[in-house]
């Protein structure tokens, strides 16, 4: 009769065990392309804390069936009314309660198509804090960025061509194009010995600089230039599956949203006053005011147009003007 009576207790201490867990976690078993920051995006919670409760660190390594323990940080109760404003959508509510379009609408028991008019009553997240981020960034803050450290000037060559006239001498041509006999003589490999003839054709160097921003780009691939009348820099294409979008340079995300035509958003600003814009992302890790780091994960390239490798549309903005790309220097320069 003891026996039964302790075989029950131990019952009901295990299950009250499990309860509790189940009321605190939930599980989340490992599929192909996960990653610690969309699996928080998905559970609307810190990465930091995923890391915590797993005993794991942002760099370790997912398996596929490995199961992640998941704080359980939504109730029913935990909700406020939100009246909507002229300009919402789903998304920027979103980004601003910390929480997917898929769970608004859940707890709404509406769905992507709901008119949002001006004035609306909607059901959002308690917690109204437009800084809380959807993942912290290890807590880091920015190390400020000279600009001589990050812009390298470059003589870039270029040539027109001089022939050369009875009587002329080098002396003469350096004057006549404001150079120096030594650049001249080694654009064309002439030596103290060489005879100058009529006609000859000599190549006069004309150097210009050009100050390159020494950012590698957000992401490895095919790069090809897209300037349009309201928009210059490139596209990045990627042959990775799961590839994914880094910003370029410690700085603080200024600006998300979604454009037609050019999908989710985000703009970076940075120590040295430029912007580096990303667009085309079918998925982003970040939320508007976030410092970042450089190399930090921004997001998940979409597919641009019709093409069938994910990519990524990149600029870099010096104050109002975008900054031109160099295809043989990789770089973006002023």
């Amino acid at each position: 009769m003891q026996r039964k009576k302790t075989t029950i207790i131990l019952i009901i201490i295990i299950l009250s065990i499990f309860s509790t867990f189940s009321d605190k976690f939930k599980e989340h078993s490992i599929k192909d392309g996960d990653n610690l920051y969309r699996i928080a995006r998905q559970y609307n919670i810190p990465v930091t804390e995923l890391c915590k409760v797993n005993n794991i660190n942002q760099n370790s390594v997912l398996k596929k069936g490995a199961v992640l323990k998941v704080p359980n940080t939504t109730t029913s109760s935990a909700l406020q009314k939100y009246t909507v404003q002229k300009g919402d959508n789903l998304f920027r509510i979103g980004l601003k309660y910390n929480i997917t379009v898929d769970k608004l609408c859940k707890i709404n028991a509406f769905d992507e198509s709901v008119n949002l008019y001006p004035g609306k009553i909607i059901q959002v997240p308690a917690n109204d804090d437009d800084k809380k981020t959807i993942y912290k960034s290890s807590d880091t803050v920015i190390h400020p960025v000279k600009k001589e450290n990050s812009v390298r000037p470059v003589v870039v060559q270029s040539y027109f061509y001089h022939l050369m006239q009875k009587g002329e001498t080098l002396y003469q041509l350096s004057k006549k194009y404001k150079t120096e006999i030594r650049v001249i003589q080694a654009a064309n490999n002439l030596t103290e010995k060489t005879v100058l003839m009529p006609g000859l054709r000599l190549k006069i160097p004309q150097g210009s600089t050009r100050k390159f921003i020494d950012y590698s780009l957000p992401l490895a691939g095919r790069v090809v230039p897209y300037v349009k009348s309201h928009y210059r820099g490139v596209v990045v294409f990627s042959d990775k599956e799961n590839a994914v979008v880094t910003s370029v340079d410690d700085g603080v995300v200024s600006y998300i949203d979604m454009r037609s035509g050019y999908g989710l958003i985000v703009f970076i600003k940075h120590a040295n006053g430029l912007v580096s814009t990303y667009s085309g992302f079918s998925e982003i890790y970040l939320k508007k005011d976030m410092v970042v780091k450089s190399g930090d994960p921004i997001g998940k390239p979409g597919v641009i147009s019709k093409q069938s490798d994910p990519a990524i549309l990149f600029s870099l903005q010096d104050g109002s003007r975008a900054l031109s790309f160099d295809m043989a220097a990789g770089k973006f320069y002023k």
